[in-house]
């Protein structure tokens, strides 16, 4: 699709200042995707380590999907079904995995590789609930860890992340990419972020389908407190040009012909394995 097509497309369904921003956005998606962005060069055989402001999106192994982000940047796919909020929780945003702090690649796999943990502690007739990932093939640690903490009960589950990125736990999911948001020239297109404070709220409403009235209290008070979730959500799209790796599972990692087709569609990125190691360099 045309930037001819996504600007007609907003005039349509949108109005007022959430149209204006979108168009915005639009406008600098297709600027940022002929520009030369800051990436990193790496040689095989080194770690990868994610920094601030840096982010992954997993999805599904069909080439055809993968073809199109690498030839078109990441664009929400509502732009072309148009189902919009009468099917999805949020619409019309890249959903990505936010890196806020810096942990190497390998380390941050193994961590959303484990489960997320929820136990409450009851004090004075009141429940208090917290929340933890325990990495992968560390639970008997954190079990023995939790014998030290008066909880009143616990639960776990699979990680958001393992149902859309590839995992060591499990191998439905095969690529995902690795987005870099740290050049000063992407700065002000990132923060059209769902969770970011200084999009306006009227304006989050538009994309995000609240199910209750709670939960949008919630969502805005944890925008207030700074309080951000481990997800972004980032109007439009990604632009390619901030595609700087390839993460790949275990499946495709043994696949030549596949890293072929990942190296000729994305040249100028590398490609690294679960254990955070570069397998095809980009130098």
């Amino acid at each position: 699709m045309t930037k001819e097509y996504y600007v007609d497309y907003v005039k349509k369904n949108f109005k007022g200042k959430t149209l204006k921003i979108l168009l915005n956005q639009i406008e600098n998606f297709y600027m940022l995707s002929d520009e030369k962005l800051k990436t990193r060069r790496f040689v095989a055989g080194e770690k990868v380590k994610l920094l601030p402001n840096m982010y992954m999106h997993g999805f599904s192994n069909d080439r055809d999907i993968f073809d199109f982000y690498a030839q078109n940047g990441l664009i929400n796919k509502d732009y072309l079904n148009d189902f919009g909020l009468s099917r999805y929780h949020v619409s019309y945003v890249a959903s990505l995995w936010h890196i806020k702090k810096s942990i190497q690649l390998g380390d941050y796999i193994k961590l959303y590789s484990g489960i997320t943990v929820e136990y409450v502690i009851r004090k004075d007739d009141k429940d208090k609930k917290f929340y933890e990932l325990v990495p992968y093939k560390q639970l008997d640690n954190y079990v023995e860890k939790m014998r030290k903490v008066n909880n009143w009960k616990w639960k776990a589950e699979s990680t958001m992340e393992i149902r859309f990125m590839p995992s060591l736990a499990k191998d439905d999911n095969q690529i995902a990419f690795i987005i870099n948001g740290t050049d000063k020239k992407v700065q002000n297109y990132i923060k059209n972020d769902l969770h970011d404070y200084s999009l306006p709220f009227d304006v989050v409403k538009e994309f995000y389908n609240f199910k209750s009235k709670e939960e949008e209290q919630d969502f805005k008070n944890n925008r207030l407190n700074g309080k951000r979730a481990r997800i972004a959500y980032i109007l439009f799209g990604i632009p390619r040009s901030m595609i700087e790796g390839v993460l790949v599972g275990r499946k495709f990692e043994k696949n030549k012909k596949v890293l072929k087709h990942i190296k000729q569609q994305l040249p100028s990125c590398y490609i690294c394995n679960l254990d955070g190691e570069v397998i095809v360099g980009n130098k």
